[in-house]
């Protein structure tokens, strides 16, 4: 799978603009993305850590791992033999700063 070239949502804290946390897209065919991982920054002041989540948009399974080792994995399920309609999200973007 590749990175999107562009986080699909981002967040900062408010009074600082100290980025907090996103969203990102990757894929293994085009631009509609197969899995999003989420990363927020987490700990404590001085002392920061990153939290992640990982979430599927396919019914492929995917292996997501780091630094060659397996820390998510889900197998692949069944689906109907064709989709009525596509599942899709839209959300407003800020322009660059």
């Amino acid at each position: 799978m590749r990175l999107l070239s562009r986080p699909i949502y981002e967040y900062a804290d408010p009074k600082t603009d100290e980025f907090r946390g996103g969203v990102l897209g990757f894929t293994t065919t085009g631009t509609n993305p197969d899995v999003l991982v989420i990363l927020e920054v987490g700990g404590e002041a001085g002392d920061p850590s990153w939290n992640y989540a990982a979430a599927r948009m396919t019914a492929s399974g995917v292996t997501l791992k780091h630094r060659d080792q397996t820390v998510w994995e889900i197998e692949s399920v069944n689906s109907p033999a064709a989709f009525p309609t596509w599942t899709w999200i839209q959300t407003p973007r800020k322009d660059d700063k």
